[in-house]
């Protein structure tokens, strides 16, 4: 260590008197003049070097440990800079003899100081460099007064970033420092405080800050180049207006965050919030005058107001001012469902992109077409659409969503039609879902929806659009319409997919007709009506269809033309054609192609032509209430290939029709009043009961023929017997019912004898002797329970007869 006695010596003049023994006196002069050019020069170096100590200069007494109050005092008498850059303390006393010194003072490794010591160092005339206690301080919570203002006197930065408090002496006390500050943890300053740091000569750092009530403290930081004031929560009106005259951005992210939970504003705070450059996002505003609108307007950057519930026109035309920087700003009112046509036509004039999400009412066409020049093509919220914004969106040239509309008027109705492109009309689509007919511009306009359409319930198809449309989606049933228009039938018919479309009951096209044939479809049994071109072209068809509906009305109509009857001959099952009374030839040939059942039970007449035209039909026919055929026809319909039913016929002439009625199992002629010879011959041969009760005579040559019969013959329809009749019956071998006969003269009754079998006569009333005698003759039963009127000797003869069977009475 440096004593302050070694400091004094060596501020002495050294003293010379050496002698030098066995030197001449010459030699000593030579000697002493040497020494004394030495002492001289000695003298003149030592004056420049004492006078250049005590000249202002940097002294580096960096290894001083400890500085007692004398070094102190001594050193500070030294008036240039001063190194004590070693201590790590310092004693008041020390610090008061030091504080005299007027140079440049270097204390950069204090570590701790007394407050006492601070206060006296505070006093230092000169540039103080304390950078250790500066560094040391960083970790402080908490300063004294005296300590701050040593700290006042660091020439350097001072970092104070643990302080959380900022008392107004301790701020006072900072102020007086003239280099950067740093003050990040304070969050709140005392009116006070804020004053004095206003004060501060150097650049402040109060980053923490979420209070601001000084104005003198923001334009101090603003002066300072500080422009964002995010942690700031609430600000004074002091502070606003300072804030708001600032002309540049000012960043308030905290208090844009305060103010997004606001129910209102009052203008000072939207002046403000209006200079932050980042997005406004106000939804809570439920209310918003013209002044607070007005001061919002100046924002240069994206404004939403998403909980404003109206909008009146000055209000609307000070919003309609805001714009950003290249008119790219953006309005958000998403809250707004309506807007009177004032407002809306001012706010449409906004210069930057303008939302209105939800707005569920568009009236407005200047508003309309602002949204459409923004690129809103998404309008699925509006339910209400007024013919003028209608107009605007019509001339649009892209997509839109209308999904939200339910209706619309005539008038929006015409006008969307004009829309070039798709429309989102899902609100329309599902309010036509139960619809079973469509008026044809709704339709129209349907067609025009992006989307699917369940129009399941849909029973009528005009519009070839609609068609269009739901043909595109997908669709290929169309089973619930009945029926469609001309124009639609084309535009199915050219559909390359097949089609379900059984539900049709009207078929005018003839080229739809082609295409469901093609398609494969044979079930056309719900057409009731089909045109002329479309029953040429079923006519025409190869295979079987399914025409319940159609044959059904014919079955019920008495008349049926050739054209008509083509069409039913393609019907794959029965045709009961059974109120028909008269067929024309040329439609009896139509109905002939008919591979199935038909039924013509109406008919009374058969012509030649008819029959010629008939008997190449196939199937079963059936003319179970024809009863006259005049020979050549009879011949003609015995050619008839399929089961033939003719069961009212009351004549049988030729040997064919009888042939062809055995061989189809007829067995059962009871209905024939009259017969021919060579049909006789041929129903003769059939096994089993042979029923003719039908015939009222019996000519000689079917008797002959009947006789033949090996079986039952019933012919009980007969009166009267000629004799040569009875002797042809006579030749039957089986049951003979003659039932019919009232009378038996003696002759018949004589040629009967030689009949076998039983034989019924329970018809006849009365007997002569010589018939009941001739009768009593016979071999076999014969059954007489009809008598009332009998001679005893008749009686006597007939009940002696074993097989007679005769009535109680006379037995």
């Amino acid at each position: 260590m440096i004593q302050p006695s070694k400091i004094r010596a060596t501020q002495q003049k050294p003293k010379f008197g050496i002698r030098l023994p066995g030197v001449s006196t010459a030699d000593r002069f030579v000697i002493a003049g040497a020494a004394g050019l030495l002492v001289l020069v000695g003298c003149l170096c030592g004056w420049f070097v004492v006078n250049a100590w005590r000249a202002p200069r940097h002294r580096d007494l960096h290894r001083v440990r400890m500085l007692t109050p004398e070094m102190a005092a001594e050193a500070a008498e030294f008036s240039g800079s001063i190194d004590l850059g070693g201590l790590s303390t310092i004693s008041p006393d020390a610090a008061r003899a030091i504080a005299k010194h007027s140079g440049a003072l270097s204390l950069d490794g204090l570590g701790t100081i007394s407050d006492e010591a601070s206060a006296l160092l505070a006093n230092h005339g000169g540039e103080l460099s304390i950078a250790g206690l500066a560094l040391r301080s960083q970790a402080n919570r908490e300063l004294s007064e005296p300590l701050a203002l040593l700290l006042a006197r660091h020439a350097g930065s001072l970092n104070l970033d643990s302080l959380a408090e900022l008392p107004a002496e301790i701020a006072a006390a900072l102020s007086l420092h003239r280099g950067d500050l740093s003050l990040r943890h304070i969050k709140s300053l005392s009116p006070e405080a804020a004053t004095a740091i206003a004060r501060h000569a150097g650049p402040v750092q109060l980053d923490g800050l979420e209070a601001l009530s000084s104005g003198a403290l923001t334009q101090k930081l603003l002066r300072d180049g500080r422009t964002h004031f995010d942690r700031i929560r609430t600000v004074s009106d002091e502070a606003a207006a300072v804030l708001i005259a600032e002309t540049r951005p000012i960043s308030v992210a905290g208090l844009v965050s305060e103010a997004q939970a606001l129910a209102s504003l009052t203008a000072l705070q939207a002046g403000l919030l209006s200079r932050h450059p980042g997005n406004l996002q106000l939804n809570s505003l439920a209310d918003l005058t013209t002044g607070v609108a007005q001061a919002l307007a100046r924002h240069d950057g994206l404004l939403e107001l998403g909980g404003i519930q109206s909008l009146d026109l000055p209000t609307a035309r000070a919003l309609a001012t805001h714009s950003g920087p290249l008119n790219l700003a953006a309005l958000h009112l998403a809250g707004l469902t309506q807007i009177p046509a004032d407002a809306a036509d001012a706010i449409a004039s906004h210069a930057g992109p303008l939302r209105l999400d939800g707005l569920r009412a568009l009236a407005s066409g200047p508003l309309s077409e602002k949204l459409l020049r923004d690129g809103r093509v998404d309008f699925d919220r509006i339910t209400l659409l007024s013919p003028v914004a209608a107009s605007q969106l019509a001339a649009h040239a892209g997509p839109l969503g209308l999904n939200g509309l339910r209706d619309v008027s005539d008038a929006v109705q015409s006008i969307l039609l004009r829309h070039p492109g798709p429309l989102g009309l899902s609100g329309l689509a599902a309010a036509a879902v139960s619809a079973e007919q469509l008026e044809p511009a709704r339709a129209r306009l349907l067609s025009k929806h992006s989307g699917p359409l369940p129009l399941v319930h849909l029973k009528e198809l005009s519009s070839v659009e609609l068609t269009g449309k739901l043909l595109a989606d997908g669709r290929r049933d169309f089973s619930a319409i009945k029926s469609v228009s001309l124009e639609v039938e084309e535009t199915l018919a050219r559909h390359a997919s097949p089609l379900i479309v059984n539900g049709l009951t009207l078929i005018r096209s003839g080229s739809l007709t082609t295409k469901l044939l093609a398609d494969g479809r044979t079930n056309f049994d719900a057409i009731v009506i089909l045109s002329d071109q479309a029953g040429a072209v079923m006519a025409g068809y190869s295979g079987l269809v399914s025409l319940r509906a159609i044959v059904a009305l014919a079955e019920a109509d008495a008349t049926l033309s050739e054209s008509w009857a083509r069409v039913l001959a393609r019907h794959d099952g029965p045709l009961r054609l059974n109120q028909i009374k008269q067929l024309p030839s040329f439609t009896a040939a139509a109905l002939a192609s008919h591979p199935g059942r038909l039924e013509l039970n109406g008919l009374t007449q058969l012509p030649l032509a008819t029959a010629q035209a008939l008997s190449s039909h196939a199937g079963v026919l059936d003319l179970y209430r024809l009863e006259l055929v005049d020979v050549p026809s009879e011949q003609a319909i015995a050619k008839h290939p399929g089961p033939l039913h003719m069961d009212a016929i009351a004549s049988l002439h030729t040997e064919a029709l009888a042939a062809k009625l055995v061989a189809d199992g007829r067995t059962d002629f009871s209905r024939l009043q009259s017969i021919g010879g060579n049909a006789a011959a041929v129903i003769a041969r059939t096994e089993g009961t042979l029923f003719l009760d039908g015939l009222r005579d019996l000519p000689d040559e079917v008797a002959i023929m009947l006789a033949a019969h090996r079986g039952d013959l019933s012919l009980n329809g007969l009166t009267e017997l000629s004799p040569s009749g009875a002797r042809s019956l006579a030749s039957h071998r089986g049951e003979l019912s003659l039932n019919g006969l009232k009378m038996l003269n003696d002759t018949v009754a004589v040629a009967l004898v030689d009949h076998s079998g039983t034989l019924y006569l329970t018809g006849v009333t009365s007997l002569s002797d010589a018939a009941a005698a001739s009768l009593a003759a016979r071999r076999d039963e014969v059954e007489l329970d009809g008598l009332t009127n009998l001679s005893p000797r008749a009686q006597t003869l007939l009940s002696q007869h074993p097989q007679v069977r005769l009535p109680t009475r006379f037995r």
